[in-house]
């Protein structure tokens, strides 16, 4: 449309051109021969001569007319081939970017939404086009009059939101909206990040401090507690020495050692939280560790609990220390066996990467709240009855995990859902960085 608007506008600069310079020229030419010229031989020879000297000079004004319109018709069309260019790669820079992007009026109906908005909102685009910013909010936010008031004010505002998918699923997302005004009419751009991920990272590094600062006040307990266990152990061991085998107090001071050996095995449970105790590294098939365990453990879980073993095929050796993970491995057992109540299935699978080895501990019991599954790792808290747990359990299983440079999560689904229980995943470096085998146990070139 615009080339021929500019097609047309060169049309009639030619015509006009061409008209005025035709009627001058014969208007003054035949003036000036009438008045200054009487032969008529004459006259007809210089109107001939002036006939091809006005179609000459003709032709060079509309040569020169014509050629500075096209020029300049060329020097638009670019200006209009780049202008479309930037759009579209604006159009694709947005619709491609990982952020939702909306466009609202100022009633809040959606005019634009990008790719990203179509995919995370699970709405067609046609239909986002026929909906509101609200239809698609979890109704957590404030009132859109506010908003649109901060944004005549300030021209951009940030906002928390919560947003709710077609499927019913929720995110958090961080929204920019900015003022934009277009031919007297308001519009907003919103810029929504969602921001999961990073809440979770967040919340991930929140329990690791945590954990790291009670590992350390246990460390601080353990060997304070374990200096005051030396003592009690130094003087029962002395009173006994002192005792007949027939005394009355015998029974007694046994009851004290029992009772110093019991504590000695909780500081050692919490100096492996708290990396209070160096793991001594060897060199061994993760999958062998785990079937020659499961062999006592079978008898330590007991009869209604089934064991299922998926171990993979390809090599899992480690460097780690084997005593350690035994304990895993009984530990994450034991907590199952509790969670079935003793009757159940307990599925065990290994999964080798090059650089890793992944174990996965899944049970078939009651699973875990998700309110209270960031605690479940901390020393001291456990949902057992006190005469059935310590709480260091799961707490050991970290330490552990953690002192290898592993990683271990835990998901367990809602009440109801099927399937139910509570699954363990660990991730083990196949060689504990930082840390380094003695040569005796370094394997041979």
């Amino acid at each position: 449309m615009t080339r021929s608007w500019g097609h047309r506008a060169i049309a009639l600069k030619v015509s006009l051109t061409f008209a005025v310079v035709s009627g001058l020229w014969f208007f003054f030419s035949d003036q000036l021969l009438s008045a200054f010229v009487h032969d008529s031989k004459v006259v007809a020879d210089l109107s001939t001569a002036k006939g091809w000297f006005y179609i000459l000079v003709v032709s060079a004004l509309l040569f020169l007319q014509i050629r500075s319109s096209v020029a300049r018709m060329d020097r638009v069309h670019q200006e209009v081939v780049r202008h479309r260019e930037r759009l579209l790669l604006f159009e694709f820079t947005v619709d491609k970017s990982t952020d939702l992007v909306l466009w609202l009026d100022t009633d809040d109906r959606v005019l634009y939404a990008n790719q990203s908005a179509v995919c995370l909102l699970g709405y067609p685009q046609e239909e986002l086009l026929t909906m509101s910013i609200s239809d698609v909010e979890d109704g957590q936010g404030s009132d859109q009059r506010e908003v649109w008031t901060q944004l005549r004010q300030r021209g951009s505002v940030l906002l928390n939101r919560t947003y709710r998918s077609k499927e019913g699923r929720t995110f958090p997302a961080e929204v920019t909206m900015d003022l934009i005004e277009f031919q007297g009419k308001a519009f907003a751009c919103a810029s929504i990040r969602n921001v999961s991920d990073r809440r979770r990272l967040e919340e991930q590094i929140r329990q690791a401090q945590k954990m790291e600062s009670v590992g350390t006040l246990a460390a601080g307990v353990a060997h304070d507690f374990n200096n005051i266990l030396t003592v009690i152990q130094g003087c029962s061991e002395l009173l006994s020495l002192g005792l007949g085998d027939r005394s009355p107090h015998r029974t007694l001071v046994d009851q004290v050692q029992a009772a110093v050996q019991r504590a000695s095995a909780l500081i050692r449970r919490l100096l492996a939280f708290s990396r209070g105790e160096k793991p001594q590294l060897k060199r061994f098939s993760f999958n062998d560790l785990i079937l020659k365990t499961g062999e006592f453990l079978a008898r330590v879980i007991g009869d209604g609990v089934r064991i299922e073993y998926q171990l993979c095929a390809e090599s899992t050796m480690v460097e780690a220390d084997p005593g350690q993970w035994e304990q895993v491995f009984t530990n994450l057992a034991v907590n199952a066996r509790d969670s079935m109540s003793g009757s159940g299935t307990l599925t065990v699978s290994t999964r080798a990467e090059e650089e890793f080895i992944i174990l996965a501990i899944r049970d078939t019991g009651k699973g875990i709240p998700t309110e209270i599954q960031p605690r479940i790792f901390e020393p001291f808290f456990t949902t057992k009855k006190t005469e059935n747990g310590t709480g260091l359990g799961l707490s050991t299983v970290y330490g552990i995990v953690d002192q290898h440079r592993g990683t271990i999560r835990v998901e367990s689904p809602p009440p109801g859902a099927d399937p139910r229980g509570a699954e363990f995943t660990i991730r083990l470096p196949r060689r504990s960085p930082g840390v380094t085998p003695s040569s005796a146990l370094r394997p041979r070139p």
